[in-house]
């Protein structure tokens, strides 16, 4: 069993040690917790019975031998120097989403990885339904993608989730707003789909329903060589959805919610350029509805693939290397801010 040791008791925190401690991961146990307040320490002591409870990052690391792994939930701008002293104690790490708010110190963390197993929460990676865009992506069953237009409203946020920590919706502990937070999950799954543009414009949206410094929407319009992206995230409007829809020369996936409606026709383009109507009236097509339900908690997938890499090899669903795309998407998009 891989012995994993948690830092950072938050929301994540406590629901991968609640994951851990039940035993719902094969091949990793929790070994420890590390702990950064009052209410975290007896929250560990009413739910974690047995486990190792660490007061502060320096406590833990002094006892480096009490784990194999650390799993980081700690607030953005903690995790570079987090990572870095595990490593240097030679620890493997599994760190939450974004790797840091800063590229310089996630190209840091990157190096600073060698040799050592380095994995980030990027768990819509292995949705099923977005497992299944991916496939029809790379065996290339949309022809040559030309439209892209993802629109998530799913992360409606009020002010008491905003003033849960003194860290969030802040410049000083998040970074930024929507993009470095819900947003990293999405400008994943967008670089993972796509690779990375050319170019980025964007108008983030300060404001527009609080009070704070920092974006609760923001649109971005990417460009490809031979695709334009648009994105679009919000954390004020209700009763939100995720709307996602890809436009190729040979099909059209739109993801509703679950729900995928698939369009397959002919090549657009050979039927452009030698059909004698104007209409797309012979031009052959289907349409099909798909619906995939995933039989394996997607954090738990993402645990039990990275105990498959440190013991068998088997690749990273989100290693730390590609963590740092979502982040330079972002970072791109906030010189507009």
């Amino acid at each position: 069993m891989i012995r994993a040791a948690i830092i950072g008791l938050g929301v994540q925190g406590k629901k991968y040690a609640n994951m851990l401690y039940n035993n719902k991961v094969k091949g990793m146990s929790l070994s420890a917790v590390c702990v950064r307040s009052d209410a975290a320490l007896q929250w560990a002591n009413e739910n974690l019975k047995g486990i190792i409870i660490y007061k502060g990052e320096e406590e833990m690391f002094s006892h480096s031998g009490d784990f194999d792994t650390l799993i980081i939930t700690t607030p953005h701008k903690a995790h570079h120097k987090t990572v870095m002293t595990a490593f240097e104690k030679g620890k493997d790490v599994f760190c939450e989403k974004p790797l840091s708010t800063d590229i310089a110190e996630a190209e840091e963390m990157i190096r600073g990885a060698k040799g050592h197993n380095f994995a980030v929460m990027f768990h819509l990676r292995s949705v099923g339904i977005y497992k299944w865009i991916k496939e029809k992506i790379n065996k290339g069953e949309l022809g040559e993608i030309k439209r892209a237009m993802f629109e998530s409203t799913v992360y409606f946020r009020t002010k008491h989730y905003h003033d849960s920590s003194s860290w969030r919706s802040t410049i000083e502990g998040e970074g930024g707003g929507a993009l470095i937070n819900q947003g990293q999950h999405l400008l994943d799954l967008w670089q993972w789909f796509f690779g990375m543009p050319d170019s980025i414009y964007a108008d983030i949206q300060t404001g527009k329903y609080n009070d704070f410094d920092v974006e609760d929407e923001a649109t971005l319009f990417m460009r490809y060589p031979h695709m334009t992206g648009i994105f679009f995230i919000s954390t004020g409007e209700p009763f939100g959805r995720n709307r996602f829809e890809i436009t190729g020369t040979k099909g059209r996936i739109t993801l509703e919610g679950e729900q995928i409606t698939y369009i397959k026709y002919d090549d657009c383009l050979e039927y452009i350029n030698t059909a004698n109507v104007n209409t797309g009236e012979k031009l052959v097509c289907t349409e099909e509805r798909v619906n995939i339900k995933d039989d394996q908690d997607p954090y738990v997938a993402m645990f039990e693939n990275y105990v498959e890499h440190i013991e068998k090899g088997v690749p990273l669903i989100a290693d730390g290397s590609s963590g740092i795309n979502a982040l330079k998407l972002c970072n791109e998009a906030y010189k507009y801010r």
